[in-house]
This record gives structure tokens, C-alpha cells and sequence, in this order.
């Protein structure tokens, strides 16, 4: 009867604590994602949303690398307009700077790299499969980068691109040292 009376109150105590923590989870969303406060969300999707009249206002060729900053109060209102910022999303950021042009050529290098990339390692996996490995580790690292690069501007920060060109290039180097070698069934990259 004690291990049943010890159960229940295990039981109800676990219960309430979930209930607590559900509470606490609600309320923590309703913050996120309310309108009317000034959250980073919100702040970043009144941002994104004036990013996307830039880019409709210039969408071939965008407004010139560099000038995003100087050129975001124009298209802030009321409310939001606050202190020049960058856009929190490395893609709009391009496509504003550097149109659709721009931003399309730079997705273009990223698949062909992805491609090239993952068909070299199902390749070497057969014949090296230790560089195959560090080949997918480093090609992780590159798409969490712009898996980040969609809510902050990494691309943009010096010290931080630096670190994902160096990874490309590391990728574009082991691709052409092994997998021209073993021919993996695609040109160069």
C-alpha cells in the first residue's frame, strides 16, 4: 500500500508539473508570437515584409551591394522605423542589394555545390569512405550556415563567412582532388 500511495503522489506531482510547464509554454508562444508587442519575431517579420517591397520596387537588379542599411528607413513605418538595421535574412538581404539576378546566381553555385557534392559522396563511400564522411560533415556545416543565414545575416559578417567560404573551399578541393581520381560521374566542379 505504500508503493501505491508513493505511485499516486509520483503521478500526480508529474502531472502537475506538466500542466505548470504547459502553462509556462503557452504563455512563453502568446509572447512570441503576439503582434502588438515588439518581439524579436515580430520585429524580424515587419523587417522581412519591408525587405520584400524593396525587392518588388527593384527586382532584377536590387539596390547595390552595401546599401541595404541606408536605404531601410525609407521603407520602414511608423512604429517600426527604428535605427538602420540589416535584414535578418541573408536570401532577402541579397535579393534587395543585388536583385533577383543576384540572389538567383548565388543559389545556383550553393545546389550545383550540393549536387556535385553529394554525388561524389555516395561515389568515394565505395572506394573512401573516410573522405567521404568528412566530405557530408563539412557539407552539414555549410547547410546549417544557411540554414541560419534565413533568420540572421552570417552571410554579411565577415568573421562568420569567412569560415563558410573556407568550407566550400575545402569541399571544391577533396571533390576535385578524390572524386576526379575515381571519377564520380560529373565534370569538375
Amino acid at each position: 500500500t505504500k508503493k501505491v500511495f508513493l505511485k499516486k503522489r509520483a503521478i500526480i506531482g508529474v502531472l502537475l508539473l506538466l500542466g505548470f510547464c504547459g502553462i509556462l509554454v503557452m504563455n512563453r508562444s502568446n509572447q512570441i508570437f503576439s503582434k502588438d508587442r515588439v518581439t524579436s519575431l515580430g520585429w524580424r517579420a515587419v523587417i522581412w515584409q519591408n525587405s520584400l517591397v524593396m525587392i518588388k520596387e527593384r527586382p532584377f537588379f536590387g539596390y547595390v551591394i552595401n546599401t541595404y542599411m541606408k536605404l531601410l528607413p525609407y521603407y520602414q513605418e511608423g512604429k517600426s522605423k527604428q535605427n538602420p538595421s540589416y535584414a535578418h535574412n541573408c536570401f532577402l538581404q541579397l535579393a534587395a542589394e543585388t536583385g533577383l539576378l543576384g540572389l538567383s546566381a548565388f543559389l545556383g553555385m550553393m545546389i550545383t555545390m550540393f549536387r556535385g557534392t553529394i554525388t561524389g559522396i555516395m561515389m568515394l563511400q565505395k572506394t573512401n569512405d573516410e573522405v567521404a564522411k568528412l566530405m557530408l560533415g563539412l557539407l552539414s556545416g555549410c547547410l546549417a550556415f544557411l540554414i541560419q543565414s534565413f533568420f540572421d545575416t552570417n552571410l554579411y559578417s565577415l568573421k562568420l563567412s569567412v569560415y563558410f567560404w573556407l568550407i566550400v573551399g575545402v569541399i571544391f578541393s577533396l571533390y576535385n582532388l578524390f572524386c576526379a581520381k575515381e571519377n564520380c560521374g560529373i565534370n569538375n566542379v
